[in-house]
């Protein structure tokens, strides 16, 4: 029985009336979120001494930024707006969040040696960055760089440092919600006996000893909101590669760089289930997870699961990126004195690693990402590049390499265990009618290629593990068009 006066009746074997549509969508009130950012800074650059191979740069200085946010809230979800409908389940409040950040820099860069045989040029330079967050602390960034070039054709480059990222407003003052989600207690009866379970799991349930042991799916609370007890992330890197550009051919660059990433401290929101289970799997005492479950006093029965972002992982990251770029006027081909010029760009990475540890204190239990949706082992664009006058067309070529679904996914039990590797064509085109008026074409996907044929891929192959949700990378739209006008003043 439906008690709702403007309740519309529904007719399943009829098509829908405008009165039936109307009255099931849902059209909720929209929230306004702002950002402000102040911005003083300072700096001075200049030559200090005069070596044999060059001039010594130094650059420092200071800077003073603050940001305030207010992060709205739908008044259909917000208790205190007399638009509040508690009916559909979810709380919302909105609230200001903000921070200020003092920091000072500098950098020196010295060259060594200059125009000598086997060092044409050879540098040095190195950068430092303090920082004061009025919510994360102190932090200090740091790097140290070489350059060296044996010969002018080819240069070799060095980067080793660390750098540090403070979080953001959102992560610390995001406004709090309740929602609810379907989870399972993993002291319940059925759950016990889960694959996945420690030592700890029994002697953790049976402390615990939730009164409704006995159900499985539980219709949970869900709190999303910040914490201000957030760190920030730390950085080592090190980067090493070449650029070479021989004489003997002109116009032609080519870079590759190798680079070796080790992030701890990570910001990452771990999903509701997730924290339930990472609470009773390891000694509850000091258990950060813990901290998030909210348990009924008396029945020990879950009654709500705080999902925050949270100072936990260790994430490396190791791969080569390679650069060519390349032009030419096709006059230089004897096409004639005004035949255009010609361009062809490729860039593509070789990912080696992606590893991730939820939790640092235990180090045995990494997830390697690579290959995995989202993570493709390889990955890359060729453009394709023609202008002559006022026109200008690009033909691309994006490419992927094989994936899987998921970390479970092998050979031995599936099949087909991976996707096939894919490639998608798009074109543009832009003419310049006048000096401030452009008109552009173009299409992407041109020959309408699919998802791979594969559970998840027709979804675009999104992927979600402990580093949260990697965005997919396969067309699921399929071809499209657009018209452009661009207008410059």
């Amino acid at each position: 029985t439906n008690n709702d006066p403007n309740c519309v009746p529904l007719n399943p074997f009829k098509p829908l009336t405008q009165d039936v549509i109307t009255y099931l969508t849902f059209n909720p009130s929209a929230s306004t979120s702002t950002l402000e950012q102040e911005v003083l800074s300072a700096y001075a650059t200049g030559g200090v001494l005069t070596l044999p191979a060059g001039e010594v740069q130094v650059v420092i200085g200071g800077e003073y930024r603050k940001e305030k946010n207010f992060i709205g809230a739908v008044a259909e979800y917000n208790p205190d707006d007399p638009a509040y409908v508690p009916d559909y389940g979810v709380v919302q409040n909105p609230l200001r969040g903000q921070y200020d950040v003092k920091e000072i820099f500098g950098e020196l860069s010295v060259p060594i040696l200059a125009n000598l045989p086997f060092a044409h040029k050879l540098s040095v330079d190195a950068a430092v960055r303090a920082s004061d967050y009025s919510t994360a602390g102190k932090t200090t960034s740091w790097k140290y760089g070489l350059q060296y070039a044996p010969v002018r054709d080819l240069r070799l480059r060095a980067t080793y440092g660390k750098a540090v990222r403070a979080p953001n407003i959102s992560e610390v003052f995001t406004a709090s919600s309740i929602s609810g989600q379907w989870l399972y207690d993993p002291c319940n009866y059925y759950m016990t006996y889960r694959t996945e379970t420690t030592k700890d799991t029994r002697a953790n349930c049976a402390v615990l000893n939730p009164a409704n042991k006995n159900s499985y799916w539980l219709w949970t609370e869900v709190e999303k909101k910040g914490n201000p007890d957030l760190e920030v992330e730390t950085a080592k890197t090190l980067t090493v590669g070449l650029v070479a550009q021989p004489r003997f051919m002109k116009n032609f660059t080519m870079s590759v760089d190798y680079y070796d990433i080790d992030l701890s401290n990570v910001i990452a929101a771990v999903e509701p289930q997730t924290i339930i289970n990472k609470c009773v799997d390891a000694p509850m005492q000091n258990n950060p997870y813990c901290n998030l479950v909210v348990r009924e006093a008396g029945t020990n029965n879950l009654l709500r699961v705080v999902k925050q972002n949270i100072n936990l992982a260790k994430r490396t990251n190791r791969g080569v990126d390679v650069e060519m770029d390349y032009f030419t006027d096709l006059s230089s081909w004897g096409w004639g004195a005004d035949s255009g010029r010609l361009s062809l760009n490729l860039v593509f990475t070789r990912l080696k690693e992606n590893k991730i540890t939820p939790d640092p204190e235990n180090p045995q239990n990494v997830t390697s990402t690579l290959g995995i949706f989202g993570f493709p082992k390889w990955k890359g664009v060729t453009r394709l590049s023609y202008q002559k006058g006022p026109l200008w067309a690009s033909w691309s070529f994006r490419y992927f390499s094989a994936m899987r679904m998921n970390t479970t996914i092998n050979p031995e039990n599936y099949f087909p265990y991976r996707t096939k590797s894919i490639l998608y064509h798009d074109f543009n085109v832009w003419y310049d009618v006048k000096k401030n008026v452009a008109v552009g074409i173009g299409m992407s996907n041109v020959f309408d290629t699919p998802p791979p044929r594969y559970p998840g891929a027709e979804a675009g192959g999104a992927y979600f593990g402990d580093e949260g949700w990697q965005s997919g990378v396969f067309d699921v739209v399929g071809r499209t068009g657009f018209i452009n006008i661009k207008f410059k003043r």
